[in-house]
């Protein structure tokens, strides 16, 4: 398809919001790319996954019984994935030392992902569109 053509560089041009904007910059910065490589990889990364869920394959009544019954078996339990079931995951390492660090200086608002690729704003700014009683996906610790 397109990526069989020649790797030439082209300009694609998009109009974003000043905080959007932001986000974007914030999050490349803390990954140490430019704006352009961080959007890139985050577009072509949407891109792949659009396309390998749409992706159709047709199997024969024998062929998606085999598919089901590998499906159905779990892993072969190995020393490697025994140290990955039981190690922590960097968010739940991050979010402790935030929650410890926090303590000090009072409440913070967790809030999930959904909240804010919805378009909504943390709960915890002023004209937030979620309320306390509207919400039970965000709570003060």
């Amino acid at each position: 398809m397109a990526q069989a053509q020649a790797q030439e560089p082209v300009t694609i041009s998009i109009r974003a919001k000043a905080g959007q904007r932001d986000l974007i910059d914030q999050a490349a910065d803390r990954l140490g790319r430019s704006r352009s490589d961080f959007m890139l990889e985050a577009a072509c990364r949407q891109a792949e996954n659009v396309l390998l869920d749409q992706t159709y394959f047709a199997l024969d009544t024998k062929s998606f019984a085999a598919f089901q019954a590998m499906l159905d078996q779990p892993p072969a339990p190995t020393d490697r994935l025994r140290r990955t079931l039981k190690a922590r995951a960097p968010w739940e390492t991050a979010t402790a030392e935030v929650a410890a660090s926090s303590k000090a200086t009072g409440p913070r608002v967790k809030w999930s992902r959904r909240c804010f690729a919805r378009g909504n704003r943390c709960p915890s700014s002023t004209n937030s569109p979620i309320s306390k009683a509207a919400s039970p996906r965000w709570t003060t610790g």
